[in-house]
């Protein structure tokens, strides 16, 4: 599956940070926006979230996670028009020749580049039972879920903790300030570390690692969705069921637009 350049990710996470900054600078100035640079709070809350990462998940799952978090920059190029119309050319080609049968779907599988309905042929080939063919690629389906949750669980923590470690930096910043009671000039960057660092926390769980993890959870049910119906058209290959009732499943569970093409088709074939 090819894979483009994700743009809207990080101009929406850019965006979001210049609005925030924008409307700061605009109702208390250049200095307003000073107070909001602290790398103190910064530090608080992204060097906790971290620790935090790597006592929950150890380094062999961070690793893991800095090579998936990609993902979440690039878009899969998942046309699932292009997959069907693949699946029920397998189907026609199937019953079409009526000698070689279902051999002829090693032939066409040396024309298809996604190595999980490769996989599916050469098990359907192979002589085993629908219920095994199942069982197999659904093993690897969940394989790849759990490989996929490695990464996105991390973010949906990081989402969870970042907060709490903005609460972290606000007891230390009022600590602070308590031990400086007495001299006013100390109080007041000991309240902007206070604040400034649970507003750190919750702009980055809510604008940064939040939503990267719900990216990365849907571009993993995305590919999960598109192998389900591998499976679920491979079986019915495999069972020699007409090509007009597979169309017709496919609707069932495609897009609206899809699923009306398919219809029509199904309705041509019907006549021929």
């Amino acid at each position: 599956m090819m894979k483009r350049q994700d743009f809207l990710t990080p101009f929406g996470i850019l965006l979001g940070f210049s609005l925030i900054y924008i409307s700061i600078y605009y109702v208390g100035g250049g200095n307003a926006l000073t107070a909001f640079l602290s790398v103190s709070s910064l530090t608080i809350v992204l060097g906790g979230v971290f620790c935090s990462l790597l006592v929950g998940f150890g380094s062999k799952e961070m690793r893991k996670t800095f090579l998936v978090v990609s993902h979440a920059f690039r878009r899969p190029e998942l046309d699932l028009k292009e997959l069907v119309d693949t699946l029920i050319q397998l189907s026609r080609k199937s019953r079409e020749d009526s000698d070689r049968g279902m051999l002829i779907l090693e032939d066409e599988a040396k024309n298809i580049s996604d190595p999980f309905i490769k996989k599916g042929i050469d098990l359907v080939l192979s002589g085993f039972s629908s219920e095994l063919v199942e069982s197999i690629m659904k093993t690897e389906i969940d394989a790849l879920r759990r490989r996929h949750e490695q990464g996105y669980r991390v973010f949906y923590k990081a989402g969870e903790m970042a907060p709490a470690w903005g609460m972290v930096g606000t007891i230390v910043g009022l600590i602070i300030m308590l031990q400086n009671i007495e001299n006013p000039s100390e109080i007041g960057p000991a309240i902007a570390l206070a604040l400034v660092t649970t507003f750190y926390g919750i702009l980055l769980a809510h604008l940064v690692f939040s939503p990267i993890a719900n990216k990365l959870y849907r571009l993993s049910e995305d590919e999960i969705f598109k192998r389900e119906i591998i499976i679920k058209a491979l079986l019915k290959i495999k069972e020699n069921q007409s090509t007009m009732v597979l169309k017709e499943q496919l609707e069932s569970i495609l897009s609206p637009q899809l699923g009306k093409r398919l219809n029509e088709e199904a309705r041509y074939d019907r006549r021929s």
